[in-house]
């Protein structure tokens, strides 16, 4: 792996929200805790690693379904096995309770090596995990995994009359702009003459991130040189059982190429470098005061520059 001073320049939907979130918060993310999983770094770069690493409860739910639901869709693909809620729940218990013994038992550990062990911010911030909450989780794992055995996208994931053809890699990128662009694919399977994107979440609300999802469209279509009225997106509500499908056009094709174009343009207005991707120094970065301050994983680093 090679170490360089600055991390490489990348675009996402995802590094664009944090951007329009708190520059300062994009600061720390994607600059400032760069190489602070190097033994040698210095103390405020391991800092900001480490804030970096910290996940809510909720967050880390979610991580965890998509986890499980990709294992057992490869899983099926490959030994053509097709594992019930019961075994997909236990195995997200499973990795809830190895999160739950890093972030207590290993927090020493966490602390020096937080790449390798997961440290809860609730646990990082108050000293434990609210009895409710954990109880609320272990609900909705069942709930989830019933809703996804019952979904049509599971239905024709595990058919034979569909072909799989994104269960290898959900971490996607194409180039553009002079850019590589990055998007996190949850599924792709070809059905018929179309490519159908899904994408699994345990949000509450079902107020889609359409640009998020015309993303997905744009990643499948350059990916695999198909004509956008062949890719569909559909969005399935693990929680609520529930599901969108989208098709895109043309001209949203035009306006997701504007946005990313508009917002790489942007992010380059931090850049001291361009060509080493040196950000300028961090007052250049302002702050955004809001109510996502409370829960903000760097809001230690902005208390103590106060």
């Amino acid at each position: 792996m090679n170490i360089t001073p600055f991390p490489t320049f990348t675009w996402s939907h995802a590094r664009q929200q944090l951007l329009t979130e708190c520059p300062r918060k994009y600061a720390y993310h994607y600059y400032l805790s760069h190489n602070g999983w190097l033994s040698d770094s210095n103390s405020f770069q391991k800092q900001c690693y480490r804030l970096k690493k910290l996940v809510d409860l909720p967050a880390f739910f979610g991580q965890v379904i998509h986890e499980v639901v990709h294992d057992a869709i490869k899983e099926m693909v490959q030994y053509n096995t097709v594992p019930d809620v019961e075994m997909l729940s236990r195995r997200a218990r499973l990795k809830l309770r190895q999160a739950f013994l890093d972030s207590t038992t290993h927090a020493e550990s966490w602390f020096h090596q937080p790449n390798r062990y997961t440290m809860f911010w609730e646990i990082y911030h108050d000293g434990y995990l609210r009895e409710q909450a954990s109880k609320r989780i272990t609900e909705r794992l069942i709930l989830c995994f019933r809703h996804l055995r019952s979904s049509s996208s599971w239905s024709d994931v595990i058919s034979p009359h569909v072909k799989n053809i994104g269960y290898d890699n959900p971490f996607r990128s194409i180039y553009a702009f002079k850019t590589k662009i990055y998007a996190m694919v949850d599924h792709i399977y070809k059905k018929d003459y179309n490519y159908i994107v899904v994408d699994w979440t345990t949000a509450h609300d079902q107020s889609d991130d359409v640009r998020q999802l015309s993303l997905l469209a744009y990643h499948v279509m350059k990916s695999y040189h198909v004509p956008i009225d062949q890719v569909v997106v559909r969005r399935e509500y693990l929680l609520k059982g529930s599901a969108h499908t989208y098709h895109f056009t043309a001209a949203d094709i035009r306006s997701v190429e504007q946005y990313i174009d508009e917002s790489i343009n942007t992010m380059r207005n931090y850049q001291k470098c361009p060509e080493k991707n040196e950000p300028v120094g961090i007052e250049k970065f302002p702050r955004n005061a809001t109510s996502l301050c409370a829960r903000c994983h760097y809001k230690e680093l902005c208390e103590a520059s106060t």
